[in-house]
């Protein structure tokens, strides 16, 4: 009988992109990083993958690149990389180059919870720089409040638009004329309106605002030091690695996590003759392709940041294929979603999944539901739940004074 033709998953087997950026070269799936708004043209290979490069200019530092791909594939599955401020600005700027809005707005909202908990003037300063309006009016009350004062770097480095409006804000507050412009001078003349010019009342604003222009006019100074670059330390992000689940070929990230290695499989991997392409392992038949596929999609959304949605049975084969190949977050994640559907349905088909995946914490809260919406299984349904569960719920239900059995 002649073997099945082997075809390629039609979402599943990835084209990769490779970076050049400087010395060091990465290698990903490419459906993460499909950059349709960037202005850099991808070269197609002639290998007939389907994969192409990308060559950066020196104005991408590899490092800097490299918190991007840390931010956009994680090495472990659902553990989202830890980056510092830094490296989150580095993610943000490139993000915005190659038109990952997804990977920007999450880089914008880790870097507004470091800002706004830390000092609100680097706060603006990083406002400034990547255009995030909505950071201003809330750093500058923060400034405000702790009638903090700018020193002149810091006031060449928010630039005179901000300077005005942080000097506005503080002169309505009543702040001291120094803390305003980052000075010593002497209050300006008070107003009408604050007479006896004691200090901490509302003055004039204008003289507020001719004196902070003036102490950013003097400025000369250059900026502060340029940053320094750290080393790279990859010189290949991902390589590939094939599963191939009853005669349908997926191919997959091959990093480290958060794909399982199979320490414990009674298959052996066979190399596939080239650096790139990994190896392969083929599955028997107890393990179905669709299923497989639903693993697949747990593991790798095809969106980044948005998980798939499963049905209840696609949950349980993911369950079920997380137990096999050891994954124990991935199978926390689908026992959780099960027990969504589940807890919120009829306790009876509860009661059956808990029995095949063995999800012994489920059965107790169960046999509670089942008692408390006085639900008595079908003939069918004992069978099914078998003698040893069976008696459980019995002897509950006869506890409850139930006498339905």
């Amino acid at each position: 009988m002649a073997e099945p033709q082997v075809q390629r998953d039609t979402e599943y087997y990835f084209a990769f992109r490779t970076f050049k950026v400087g010395d060091a070269v990465f290698r990903v799936p490419r459906h993460l990083f499909l950059m349709p708004n960037a202005k850099i043209e991808p070269v197609p290979k002639s290998d007939g993958t389907g994969d192409d490069l990308v060559q950066l200019g020196d104005e991408i530092k590899k490092d800097d690149f490299l918190q991007l791909l840390r931010a956009v594939y994680p090495r472990e599955y659902n553990n989202p990389e830890t980056l510092s401020q830094n490296q989150w600005q580095a993610v943000l700027r490139l993000s915005k180059i190659f038109g990952m809005d997804d990977v920007s707005q999450k880089a914008a909202r880790n870097l507004k919870d470091i800002f706004f908990a830390g000092d609100p003037v680097d706060g603006l300063i990083c406002a400034k720089e990547n255009k995030l309006d909505d950071w201003i009016a809330p750093l500058i009350n923060k400034i405000v409040q702790k009638k903090k004062e700018l020193t002149e770097e810091e006031l060449e480095k928010v630039g005179v638009p901000l300077a005005m409006k942080i000097a506005w804000a503080l002169g309505k507050a009543g702040a001291p004329m120094g803390e305003l412009a980052g000075s010593d001078s002497a209050s300006p003349p008070p107003s009408a309106s604050s007479p006896g010019g004691k200090k901490g009342k509302v003055f004039d604003i204008e003289p507020w605002l001719r004196l902070a222009l003036a102490e950013i006019q003097s400025i000369t100074s250059p900026s502060g030091p340029s940053r320094s670059v750290k080393p790279s330390r990859h010189s290949m992000f991902l390589t590939a690695l094939k599963k191939y689940a009853s005669g349908r070929g997926h191919i997959v990230p091959r990093a480290e996590a958060p794909f399982p290695q199979l320490p414990n499989a009674s298959v052996q991997p066979v190399p596939l003759g080239t650096d790139n392409e990994g190896d392969m392992v083929v599955f028997g038949n107890d393990i179905k392709k669709d299923e497989f596929l639903q693993f697949l999609r747990a593991v790798y959304p095809r969106h980044y940041n948005t998980p798939e949605v499963l049905t209840t049975d696609q949950w349980q084969a993911v369950f079920r294929l997380s137990q096999t190949f050891g994954m124990n977050d991935l199978r926390t994640r689908a026992a959780n979603e099960l027990k969504e559907v589940f807890f919120s349905g009829d306790p009876v088909e509860g009661l059956l999944c808990a029995k095949d995946n063995g999800l012994e914490d489920w059965i107790f809260p169960l046999i509670d539901k089942l008692i408390e919406a006085d639900r008595d299984p079908t003939d069918g349904e004992w069978e099914n739940l078998g003698p040893v569960l069976g008696r459980r719920i019995a002897g509950a239900q006869g506890a409850a004074g139930s006498n339905r059995v």
